[in-house]
């Protein structure tokens, strides 16, 4: 009996140094795996990262080589057109220079534009989008957006009827950022309409703000392109229905955008028979850039 209590005793002193062992061995094993498991976190994230970072400059590279594309084009026909009519005035009669003449003004005007819009996508790229809050009538803003589209619209021979659920709208919000907004999908929807068509811009009060929809029966949008069309890393690029040119940032200009002052952009679209655009708009706060 004695013999086996101290057998028993051995036996047991032995086994205590071996159970603490385990048990530190299996914390051990428990804190190595959770390391293993934030490393591989951490992994998948700069996996992710460093693809994103891939497809965003293959984007740029895209939408570099076609605003490049988009300058030179103008800006080289200008100055061969301009060289000719100062060097050899006498081959052209007066209302051939006029021609010309209102010609490169339409050219000028269209790379002012395209440079106005690089502008605005450099400032959101780098954070530098000023936000002035203050309450205004939707109809202001809706009249600076057609008088500033109006020849665009007219060049195409395209109708745009203002459709208004209430006469008097107000938001609290910022009208210069609105008006950029909507003039990017009116000019969006001209581009491609086709012409001798028309442009459908309803307004309507919500709880929350205001929405606008922009509706065109243009070329509409095929189903596999959706997703690339409110993707702001993907320049998604095609030309209007008279072969407009342009980088493809108005989309993004107007996401961008509706990030700093609580908006929501959508559309619904088919092919060949157009796109209706809604804008969502908040009486807003500032967000931080």
């Amino acid at each position: 009996m004695t013999t086996c209590l101290v057998l028993c005793i051995i036996l047991i002193t032995l086994l205590i140094p071996v159970v603490v062992y385990a048990s530190a061995l299996k914390r051990t094993v428990i804190r190595l795996k959770k390391k293993q498991s934030r490393l591989e976190d951490k992994q998948r994230e700069a996996t992710q990262v460093i693809d994103e970072f891939k497809k965003k400059e293959k984007s740029m590279d895209q939408f570099f080589a076609i605003v490049t594309h988009d300058l030179r084009g103008p800006v080289g026909n200008t100055g061969s057109i301009l060289q000719t009519l100062i060097e050899n005035p006498e081959i052209y009669n007066p209302e051939t220079q006029h021609e010309i003449l209102s010609a490169l003004k339409d050219s000028a005007k269209q790379s002012l534009e395209l440079l106005d819009t690089l502008s605005q996508w450099s400032r959101i790229q780098r954070k530098k989008v000023q936000i002035n809050l203050e309450p205004f009538s939707v109809q202001d803003a809706i009249d600076i957006v057609i008088e500033r589209i109006k020849e665009r619209a007219l060049a195409k021979n395209i109708s745009i009827e203002i459709n208004r659920k209430k006469t008097e709208i107000l938001l609290n919000s910022d009208i210069s950022l609105i008006t950029i907004m909507l003039q990017h999908l009116m000019v969006n929807a001209i581009k491609y309409s086709y012409p001798r068509s028309k442009i459908i811009l309803t307004v309507d009060e919500t709880e929350e703000g205001v929405q606008f929809s922009i509706e065109d029966d243009g070329s509409g949008i095929e189903k596999e392109n959706f997703s690339r069309i409110l993707d702001t890393t993907d320049y998604y690029y095609t030309y209007g229905t008279a072969d407009e040119k342009g980088p493809g940032l108005g989309i993004t200009i107007v996401q961008e955008y509706c990030k700093l002052i609580n908006g929501k952009l959508w559309f619904e679209s088919k092919k060949e028979e157009g796109s209706t655009f809604f804008l969502q708009l908040e009486n807003s706060t500032v967000k931080k850039q």
